[in-house]
């Protein structure tokens, strides 16, 4: 839809002030609307059409002249140099009518002073406050006469006009409102507030006290929840101006605060009124602000308040409110555009470009039907900020406001993303012209592309430009993170910088920004007058202050051939530290720093103070600290004199790359002080840092290698250290110088145990080499086959089959084999008992394997029952735990279970005390068993009952009940 034809008329006497627009639209191929809006000058515009459907282009002109020629003959004229603009409210000249609409205000003041009616559809409430939006002081005589009044609407307007209007009269007005019970709150309120804007201090001292002991009582209330109390928020902005312990931290808070929060929607929409009616642009700018971010605020908890239309209406507002002050080339209209453009930030509130398609049709009158259309509608980034597209594109032929004043459309022909317009689009460019130092200032803060845009436009056409291209004005612009300012802030640089006049500071803001070109041409200036550059001591500190490593290369290659006296080289970098003490920033890179003055200044380096080092040391920061350490590492400070404090300081921090300084000083220590601290380095050697326990490492394998009578001590203590690389400095150390021989059996057997294979290998040989010492300590030489290390455990067995007999085994030895919770040692244990074994040691096998818990050695003792246990009764009453126990197993040791239970149905016919010892054993087992092994017990038992019948009264037995299936 592109816009044809449009004009705008105007009626304006003493009691009417009306507007009146006529618009055509081309909408396709020779299909045409008309449109038109009207209503009062300054509010929004009812809408409406002569079109229903789309006409031909005769007919719409046709249309179109006969509405004009209508309200022409109406008494409707042409406004000078039409400007419609796209929100549905007109924008006018700046002075355009301005003393009709003073004089009209007057008679309608005076008119009801005298009782006169008019015939007005404005009320006189509401020409009362269009005199405060104008600030007209011809009226402060008319509306003071009309203070008698007692309609609530009227006094809130009286009060809220005065008070923009400074009456020093209207204080007792004021103070009769103030406290009224027959009047609501909002009333009380502005009242109050008028009254510590404009009245005497003794009145002003009585509201402070009274609104301050109310601010106590909701202060303890916000200490019990946790959160501020709303009624506070307002009470503390009432008295911002009065005291700075109220304004201290407001805006923050109220900034952090959510509008869409119940508690806090009255406090804001309070706080915003207020902020409008005394032009608070920072407040005003920061509720704005959320307004535009927020969606439809109506919640169960808050049902009335800022639902849509609510919304819409404070929008609405926004826009009135700025272009009622633009007209009136108001100054304040810069301040709250200003402020409201500072508070978008595009990182939060961006919102993407957007396209939708919408289905309209055409009437053929040829073919008598419709026809469709599909229409896309492009909404550009952040359209749907009606106040803040307002500001930035008022006038601008890419975008108008739709019909439901929800969001600015791209007009016809114009996509997101295409170039823009080379004029400025901008509401009221005459007045940003005014406001030069404004735009400098959006330009600094701004975090918008979309300001960024308008203020480089505005200031490049600004008249004053070249007053505003200040030295600090665009060492400010440099200093911004976007490189679109950066790159303006170049060209500035260019347009303002003398070769006559080198600038240290201008060139240090190049240098210091983002900008790869700003670099480029900063070095270039410099490397065309070096000595004018680099004789200033000042300069030189700042630029080795920079955190870019290209820089300090750069600046590195252009010092190498310069001469610097050894005073004042120390002088730079004494400088160039307490700099960094007193004006520490953060971005400061302690590396770059220190290569540098190696490299430029490498004596006057050494020289450091002890002093001056330490300050930075006992800082907090990790930064700091690192550049004391790494300066006194390249110092001639010998490391010996170093109090111990720097010591535990450093190696003890909590912070990686201070540790790594801390052993790097450490490191400088001599062998002698290195061996008092071992207990350290033992520490260091454990450290999460690979270059830290490296370090450590290597000092700690330098002491070892001096063969102190310490040695062997530090040598076992790294063995119980957690990293390998520790363990094996002190392994390497006792293989090659331990007397193994003067160790404990448990020593070498650990030897054996430890995962360096190394240390194992070394026990290895030395069982070996000393088989006559590990037969005589064979009961501890046998724990070294309880190893997790399958090498150690392999070479065990194979040494003691080979080098033990049989007179070097025992039965205790062998049980003591079999008693081992490791498989692998308990079947060695079996196989080195049947190779050794003799007769005579068959019960005592029997009774002691049978006590082990595990199913293999269960089954293994199994093997001597019939040999050593048949027709012995003591045997098998010390045997009955190990009988319940098999017997007791569920699916496993079947053939352990086989074997008992055949033994003692052999047992259970030799004897009545065998048969005895076994019906103790199944009646015990009776409760637990499985089906199928209670019927094997049970035939068990009949068959004792059969051969020893006589047995039923010692037993006292109970019938035995069979259930059988019928």
């Amino acid at each position: 839809m592109k816009i044809t034809q449009s004009i705008s008329l105007y009626y304006q006497t003493e009691n009417s002030d009306k507007v009146y627009i006529i618009e055509q639209y081309k909408v396709g191929e020779d299909q045409f609307i008309v449109n038109f809006r009207f209503g009062r000058r300054g509010l929004t515009l009812r809408e409406g059409t002569k079109t229903p459907l789309p006409v031909s282009k005769e007919k719409a002109d046709r249309i179109f002249t006969t509405l004009l020629r209508e309200k022409s003959q109406k008494g409707y004229r042409e406004l000078p140099e039409s400007n419609t603009s796209s929100q549905g409210e007109t924008l006018f000249p700046a002075k355009e009518g301005e003393d009709a609409r003073e004089k009209a205000i007057l008679k309608r003041l005076n008119a009801a002073i005298h009782g006169e009616e008019m015939k007005s559809d404005w009320s006189l409430s509401r020409v009362v406050w269009r005199a405060g939006e104008l600030k007209l002081q011809s009226a402060e005589k008319a509306l003071l006469q009309l203070c008698s009044t007692v309609d609530e609407t009227l006094i809130y307007s009286l009060i809220w006009t005065l008070s923009r209007l400074a009456s020093q009269q209207a204080e007792a007005f004021y103070l009769k409102w103030k406290d009224d019970p027959g009047l609501p709150s909002h009333i009380h309120r502005l009242a109050s507030a008028a009254l510590l804007k404009t009245g005497r201090e003794d009145i002003r001292k009585a509201i402070e006290d009274q609104l301050s002991s109310q601010l106590s009582i909701f202060s303890q209330k916000q200490i019990l929840s946790q959160q501020p109390h709303p009624q506070a928020l307002l009470i503390r902005y009432l008295l911002k101006d009065r005291k700075e312990e109220y304004a201290l931290g407001l805006y923050e808070l109220l900034s952090e605060l959510s509008l869409q929060s119940p508690p806090y929607r009255t406090s804001f929409r309070y706080i915003f009124k207020l902020a409008e009616w005394q032009d608070d642009a920072p407040f005003w700018a920061l509720i704005a602000h959320k307004l535009e971010r927020a969606a439809d605020l109506k919640t169960e908890n808050a049902p009335r308040a800022y639902g849509k239309r609510t919304r819409s209406y404070l929008l609405r507002r926004l826009i009135r409110k700025l272009e009622r002050l633009g007209g009136a080339a108001d100054p304040n209209y810069v301040q709250l555009a200003s402020h409201l453009l500072l508070s978008f930030d595009d990182e939060l509130d961006a919102q993407k470009p957007d396209v939708i398609e919408r289905l309209s049709y055409s009437f053929d009158q040829s073919s008598r039907r419709f026809t469709p259309h599909t229409q896309r509608i492009h909404f550009d980034k952040n359209a749907r900020y009606l106040s803040f597209f307002y500001i930035l594109f008022a006038h601008s032929s890419r975008y108008e406001l739709n019909a439901q004043q929800t969001a600015w459309i791209c007009t016809e022909g114009y996509i997101p993303g295409a170039e823009p317009p080379p004029e400025r689009e901008e509401a009221f460019p005459e007045l940003w012209d005014q406001a030069g130092d404004i735009l400098m200032q959006l330009l600094q803060k701004a975090k918008a592309a979309q300001v960024h845009a308008f203020a480089t436009k505005a200031i490049l056409a600004n008249p004053a430009l070249d007053s505003l291209l200040t030295l600090t004005n665009v060492k400010a612009l440099f200093a911004s993170s976007f490189a679109d300012i950066q790159e303006l802030a170049l060209g500035f640089a260019k347009r303002i910088y003398r070769p006559d006049q080198p600038s240290t500071e201008l060139v240090l803001a190049m240098m210091s920004c983002q900008l790869e070109a700003a670099w480029l041409q900063a070095r270039a200036w410099v490397n065309e007058e070096p000595q004018a550059y680099f004789s200033d001591d000042d300069f030189l500190i700042d630029l080795l202050l920079l955190p870019e490593a290209a820089l300090h290369s750069w600046l590195r290659d252009s010092l190498a051939d310069q001469i610097f006296s050894d005073k004042r080289a120390i002088s730079i970098c004494e400088r160039l530290f307490q700099k960094v003490l007193l004006e520490f920033r953060g971005n400061e890179e302690p590396s770059l720093i220190i290569e540098s003055l190696k490299a430029i200044f490498d004596k006057a380096l050494s020289h450091i103070s002890l002093e001056l080092i330490q300050q930075f040391l006992d800082r907090d920061d990790e930064k700091l600290k690192i550049l004391g350490a790494s300066i006194l590492i390249h110092t001639d400070i010998p490391a010996s004199s170093l109090p111990e404090s720097i010591f535990q300081s450093l190696l003890g921090s909590d912070s990686s790359a201070l540790r790594v300084w801390g052993i790097r000083l450490f490191s400088k220590l001599d062998k002698a002080q290195l061996a008092t601290k071992q207990t350290l380095l033992l520490q260091l050697c454990e450290a999460e840092e690979a270059e830290i326990r490296a370090s450590a490492q290597e000092l700690t394998a330098s002491l070892l290698a001096e063969k102190s009578p310490e040695a062997k001590r530090l040598a076992f203590q790294l063995l119980e250290l957690a990293y390998s690389s520790s363990q094996e400095i002190g392994a390497t150390y006792l293989i090659e110088n331990l007397d193994i021989s003067s160790q404990s059996m448990e020593q070498i057997i650990a030897f054996g145990k430890h995962e360096l294979l190394s240390l194992r290998q070394f026990c290895q040989a030395y069982f070996r080499n000393h088989v006559a010492r590990i037969k005589y300590e064979r009961e501890i030489a046998l724990n070294i086959l309880d190893t997790d290390w399958p090498d150690t455990q392999q070479f065990a067995f194979d040494f003691f089959q080979k080098e033990f007999e049989a007179k070097d085994w025992t039965t205790d030895l062998l049980i003591s084999l079999c008693d081992s919770v490791r498989p692998e040692v308990q079947a060695f244990g079996q196989k080195m008992i049947t190779h050794f074994f003799e007769e005579k040691d068959g019960p005592e096998y029997l009774l002691k394997l049978s006590e082990h818990p595990a199913p293999a050695m269960q089954l293994f003792a199994s093997n001597f029952l019939d040999r050593y246990a048949d027709q012995h009764i003591d045997r098998l009453e010390s045997l009955k735990p190990f009988f319940i126990t098999v017997l007791s197993t569920v699916n496993q040791n079947r053939a352990a279970k086989v074997r008992v239970l055949a033994f003692l149905k052999k047992q259970a016919t030799n004897s009545p005390e065998a048969a005895m010892i076994v019906h103790q054993i199944m009646d015990r087992l009776l409760g637990t068993a499985s089906k199928g092994d209670k019927s094997e017990y049970l035939l068990l038992l009949m068959a004792i009952y059969k051969q020893f019948p006589h047995l039923d009264k010692v037993w006292n037995t109970q019938p035995v009940s069979i259930w059988k299936r019928h």
